[in-house]
C-alpha cells in the first residue's frame, strides 16, 4: 500500500499561500515580534501586505522573530498529520534559526503519524526550491525513505541569492542582534553610493560574492550566469524562485532582468515562481530586498568574476 505523505514547512519558506494550497503544504508559521507584539506569519498576503504598507519593519521600529513554542508546533503537525500516514517537514536552515530544534522537539509525542525533518541548510527562496521540487515527486507517490534521501542530496546543489536594498538597514537589525556584519561608514557610504550587495548563501555558509549599483545590476550578474547554465543543461531542479520583501509579486516584475528571467524559464522549459518574502526574511533584509535561488549541479561562481 502506497504510504500517504505530507510535505509541511515553516513560513520562511518564499513560496505563495495559493501554491501551499494547490499542493496541499502544511505551514508552520513563525513568529515577528514588531515593538513587542507577536505576529504569526501564516503566509496570508493580505495580512502581510498591510504590514508592510503600515511601514511596521522600519528602523523606528523593534523588529524580531522568534519561533513559536513546542507545544505549539506539536498540536499543528497532529491536525496536518490527519488522513497521513507521515509528515516530511522541512525547515530553514538549522545555524540560522532554532526552528528545526524546536520542530525536532515538537516531533515526539505527534500522533499516528510518522515525521520525518530535514534541515534544509538554506532559507528563503533557497527553501521554495526544495520545497515545490518535493511536492512535484509526491505526485508519484514515492516511499519516505527514498524520498527525503533525494531531498536531503538536493540541499547540496541548493544556491541562493540575497540582494539588500539598503545596506544600514541590515547593519542597524544585525547589530541589535549583537552582529556586526557591516561596519557603519562601509554601510551609509554604500547606501549613498547606490551600491547593493550580492550574499550567496549555500549549505549553511554566506559570503559577498560582490557588489553593484542598483538591484538589478545586481541581479543581472546573477541572471547572465543563470543563462549559462540553463543553456548547459546544469540546473538539478526545474523550479528557480525569487521573492521581494515589503513588497507585493507585481513590483518584482519592475526590474527588468526578473522579467528577462521569467523568458528564459519559458524558453527552457523551467518553473518560475515569485512570492512575497516572509515576514521574517523582511525583518532581517530589510523592505525592497530581493531574493533568488535555484538548484545546480555545480558551483554557479567558481572562477566566475562578478
Amino acid at each position: 500500500m502506497t504510504e500517504r505523505i505530507r510535505l509541511v514547512v515553516d513560513s520562511g519558506c518564499d513560496i505563495p499561500k495559493a501554491t501551499l494550497d494547490r499542493y496541499n503544504i502544511g505551514l508552520i508559521p513563525g513568529l515577528v515580534v514588531i515593538n513587542g507584539e507577536k505576529q504569526p506569519d501564516r503566509r496570508d498576503p493580505e495580512v502581510t501586505q498591510a504590514i508592510y504598507e503600515a511601514n511596521a519593519l522600519s528602523l523606528k521600529n523593534e523588529c524580531n522573530t522568534d519561533t513559536p513554542p513546542v507545544a505549539d508546533i506539536r498540536e499543528w503537525l497532529n491536525d496536518m498529520g490527519e488522513g497521513y500516514d507521515a509528515l516530511l517537514i522541512q525547515t530553514i536552515s538549522r545555524t540560522t534559526s532554532p526552528f528545526f530544534e524546536t520542530v525536532n522537539q515538537a516531533t515526539n509525542g505527534v500522533n499516528d503519524v510518522k515525521c520525518r525533518l530535514v534541515d534544509t541548510k538554506t532559507t528563503l527562496t533557497g527553501q521554495a526550491v526544495l520545497a515545490l521540487h518535493t511536492a512535484g515527486l509526491l505526485k508519484h507517490d514515492p516511499p519516505m525513505g527514498k524520498l527525503a534521501r533525494t531531498i536531503e542530496q538536493l540541499t547540496h546543489q541548493v544556491y541562493s541569492y540575497a540582494i539588500p536594498a539598503d545596506l544600514v538597514y541590515v547593519r542597524e537589525r544585525a547589530a541589535k542582534k549583537g552582529v556586526e556584519q557591516i561596519p557603519w561608514f562601509k554601510a551609509n557610504l554604500g547606501k549613498w553610493l547606490g551600491m547593493t550587495p550580492i550574499v550567496e548563501s549555500h549549505q549553511d555558509k554566506q559570503w559577498i560574492l560582490g557588489t553593484n549599483k542598483g538591484i538589478n545590476r545586481s541581479l543581472q550578474r546573477i541572471v547572465d550566469r543563470l543563462e549559462e547554465l540553463l543553456k548547459q543543461d546544469k540546473l538539478s531542479s526545474p523550479f528557480i524562485c525569487a521573492s521581494i520583501a515589503a513588497g507585493s509579486v507585481a513590483e518584482l516584475g519592475e526590474f527588468s532582468q526578473i522579467e528577462r528571467l521569467a523568458e528564459l524559464a519559458r524558453q527552457y522549459n523551467k518553473k518560475f515562481v515569485r512570492s512575497a518574502m516572509s515576514l521574517a526574511g523582511g525583518v532581517n533584509l530589510g523592505p525592497g530586498s530581493v531574493t533568488l535561488a535555484f538548484a545546480s549541479q555545480v558551483n554557479p561562481f567558481t572562477d566566475k568574476d562578478l
